[in-house]
C-alpha cells in the first residue's frame, strides 16, 4: 500500500521512503509553497494549524521545532505554547527525531498488521 513521495504531503511507508524523508521532508511539506510569515502571524495560527493536519510530513516538522527548540510559530501542528509545555514534561528526551519517528513507524507498522489481518 505504499505510494510514492509527492510534494504536498503524500503517504510515506516504506523504509527507503522514510530515509528519503528524514533528510527531504521539507520539500514535502503541505505548506512547502506558503509563506514563512503565515506561520508565525498570531491572526493565522488557526488556519497554519489547518494546514497541518494533513501533512504527512507533520511529525518530521515537530521533531525539527522541538530538538531546534523553537520558540515562536506553528510547526507540526503545534503552537509554540504547546511545544514549551512538551519540553519542560518531556524534559530528559534527548532527540525528539528518533522519539517521534519510532512512535510514527510503530504506528504505520500496526495499520499494516491491521490490513494483514482484515485481508
Amino acid at each position: 500500500m505504499s505510494e510514492e513521495l509527492q510534494e504536498g504531503g503524500a503517504e510515506v511507508e516504506t523504509a527507503r521512503e522514510r530515509d528519503h524523508l528524514d533528510r527531504h521532508w521539507r520539500k514535502l511539506a503541505r505548506c512547502v509553497h506558503e509563506s514563512v510569515n503565515f506561520f508565525f502571524s498570531s491572526s493565522e495560527e488557526d488556519v497554519a494549524l489547518g494546514l497541518c493536519q494533513r501533512c504527512a510530513v507533520r511529525t518530521e516538522c515537530l521533531a525539527y521545532a522541538l530538538d531546534e527548540r523553537i520558540e515562536h510559530g506553528v510547526f507540526g501542528g503545534t503552537t509554540a505554547r504547546w511545544r514549551r509545555k512538551l519540553l519542560v514534561r518531556r524534559s530528559h528526551v534527548a532527540s525528539w527525531h528518533q522519539l517521534l519517528a519510532a512512535a510514527k513507524d510503530q504506528y504505520l507498522n500496526n495499520i499494516d498488521e491491521a490490513h494483514q489481518v482484515a485481508k
